[in-house]
C-alpha cells in the first residue's frame, strides 16, 4: 500500500510515476490470496506475486523494518533505504520527490 489511503496514492502513483520513473511494488500482508487479489485490484501498480510473499516480501519488510501497515519505505535501484517512512512525504509534500531522509537537527 503506499499512504494512509489508497486513491491519494493511486492519485500521486498516476501523477508522476512515469515522469519520475518511479515505480511502487506493492507486497500484501494479507493471510490469502483471495483477499490481496480482491484488496489489489483498483490498484494502479505492480505487485509482488502471491507465489514470492513468504521469501522476497518477508525480505523486503526486513529490509524495511516495517512494522505497520500500510506504509512506503523508498528504496534506490541498490535497494539502499533512502527514506524508511515515506508514507507522510508523498502525501503531503509531492514537489520533494524522491523524499530523502531528512535529517532535522
Amino acid at each position: 500500500a503506499v499512504v494512509s489511503t489508497q486513491s491519494t496514492g493511486a492519485d500521486i502513483y498516476n501523477k508522476i510515476h512515469l515522469d519520475k520513473k518511479w515505480e511502487v511494488i506493492w507486497v500484501t500482508h494479507d493471510k490469502n490470496e483471495t483477499d490481496a487479489d480482491e484488496y489489489f485490484k483498483e490498484m494502479p501498480w505492480i505487485r509482488l506475486p502471491w507465489s514470492e510473499v513468504a521469501t522476497r516480501g518477508a525480505s523486503m519488510f526486513k529490509l524495511t523494518k516495517q512494522h505497520f501497515i500500510p506504509s512506503v519505505t523508498m528504496i534506490d535501484l541498490s535497494f539502499n533505504v533512502i527514506n524508511p517512512e515515506a508514507s507522510l512525504d508523498i502525501e503531503f509534500e509531492q514537489d520533494d520527490f524522491p523524499w530523502a531522509k531528512r535529517c532535522y537537527v
